[in-house]
């Protein structure tokens, strides 16, 4: 082989090391991403109708008082301004660490899930 070649070979394997490490995620921005992403819903649950139609996607057909309403928003906004809570979270983040993606379903059931917790606490 001639230096050249050799010179050449080494390029392309730091090449693909580099963007070996430039695909993977950390699993700082994965748990951003998934907060990020929780946090818009929590944002859009903020407006009325988008709350009715999630009442109504979820089957939980209910109409709220105004004070349950206000209590609600409260604690979505509580929930907004909280830390990810890594273990409920955390077969999601295996997944997305192995699939080496930062992107969340916008309908992941565990974002679901866990507004649909809170927001059921006001309907009883």
């Amino acid at each position: 082989m001639s230096l050249s070649n050799s010179s050449s070979a080494i390029r392309n394997v730091e090449n693909v090391r580099c963007r070996e490490q430039i695909r993977k995620y950390s699993m700082n921005q994965i748990i951003l991403s998934i907060r990020r992403k929780r946090d818009r819903q929590i944002m859009q649950l903020m407006n009325e109708e988008a709350l009715v139609n999630f009442l109504e996607y979820q089957g939980l057909a209910a109409t709220l008082s105004p004070i349950k309403a206000a209590f609600l928003k409260r604690e979505l906004i509580e929930l907004k301004n909280s830390p990810l809570d890594l273990s409920f979270y955390s077969s999601l983040i295996t997944k997305m660490k192995e699939a080496d993606t930062c992107m969340v379903e916008i309908n992941h059931h565990l974002l679901l899930t866990e507004l649909k917790a809170v927001v059921s606490k006001y309907l009883i």
